[in-house]
């Protein structure tokens, strides 16, 4: 009996904790993860398009793609600070 607890205590250590080299990333850590990464695609995108779009000359259209470059940025800085 007492070296059966003794096994266990060695597999998991101290207080439960896995073993070395097991993931413990859990599916909220995966989906703000893939937030993270969608977001950040979409700041690239509206980036590049407001950049293309200044350049055309128009100006509404350049507001439109800055606010959506400044929110898709806002979300990955929030989904990156949840991850740490």
């Amino acid at each position: 009996m007492a070296s059966e607890s003794s096994e266990r205590g060695r597999e998991e250590g101290p207080a439960g904790a896995k073993p070395e080299g097991a993931s413990s990333v859990s599916s909220r850590d995966q989906a703000y993860l893939g937030m993270l990464v969608a977001a950040g695609l979409w700041a690239l995108f509206s980036a590049v398009t407001f950049a293309r779009v200044v350049r055309l000359g128009e100006r509404g259209l350049a507001w439109g793609w800055a606010a959506s470059f400044a929110f898709s940025a806002l979300a990955a800085a929030y989904c990156f600070g949840r991850l740490l």
